[in-house]
């Protein structure tokens, strides 16, 4: 949202989250060193490695790619909830 906002606040909401996620990280479990909360075999909560974007590690390495890189993230149009950047005629309705 940063990006396509310039809002400063939330840069910090963005910067905040993305050194969070890095904590979260354990070494060794999980895939890449992270786990999801879901549902079990059980059907009980627990911790379970899962590889994929929506709730794994695939999004969080996006969603931490998309922190670090200078340009503006195109894999959020696959969860139909891309923002167009600041940038974007759409967004000037003066030209």
């Amino acid at each position: 949202m940063y990006q396509a906002s310039g809002d400063p606040r939330l840069a910090a909401a963005a910067r905040f989250w993305l050194a969070h996620a890095v904590e979260l990280r354990r070494p060794g479990e999980g895939v890449g060193g992270y786990l999801s909360w879901e549902q079990g075999e059980s059907g009980e909560l627990e911790w379970r490695a899962e590889p994929g974007v929506l709730t794994g590690a695939a999004g969080v390495a996006l969603a931490l790619l998309g922190g670090l890189a200078a340009v503006e993230p195109a894999w959020d149009r696959l969860l139909l909830c891309d923002v167009p950047p600041r940038s974007s005629p759409d967004l000037n309705p003066s030209s």
